[in-house]
């Protein structure tokens, strides 16, 4: 939107980038670049262990969700696309709101009959 109204008002810009990644190099320099990076790399990395919490747990709509979440936030124009953003993110909150369901499960069932566990959960814990 903004790129729109730079160029309906004649403002010149020294650089025509469009991409993300060109943006952030562009715009916040090498370190916002390699920031944002990591930002989304921890993210892609919370996604894959809620997947594999989720997965274990026999929730395998919301397992498959985690695992499509990561793989689009390598792909996806987190920064500059607020829409985009607001929707990853409810759906992030949604993938959270089942890990804490089975977390929150799986403690109570650990608080109340840990003899039921199976040995490896037990070697787990």
């Amino acid at each position: 939107m903004l790129q729109n109204a730079r160029i309906s008002l004649g403002v010149p810009a020294p650089y025509e980038v469009e991409q993300e990644f060109e943006r952030h190099l562009v715009e916040l320099g090498t370190m916002g670049f390699l920031l944002v990076w990591a930002v989304k790399l921890g993210l892609i990395i919370a996604l894959f262990r809620a997947h594999r919490i989720l997965k274990r747990a026999g929730r395998k709509g919301a397992a498959t969700a985690a695992l499509s979440y990561a793989i689009l936030t390598m792909v996806g124009n987190l920064t500059f696309d607020h829409i985009w953003q607001a929707l990853y993110f409810m759906g992030c909150g949604f993938i959270l709101a089942e890990v804490l369901v089975v977390v929150r499960a799986r403690t109570a069932m650990v608080a109340t009959a840990p003899e039921r566990l199976p040995d490896a959960a037990l070697a787990a814990r």
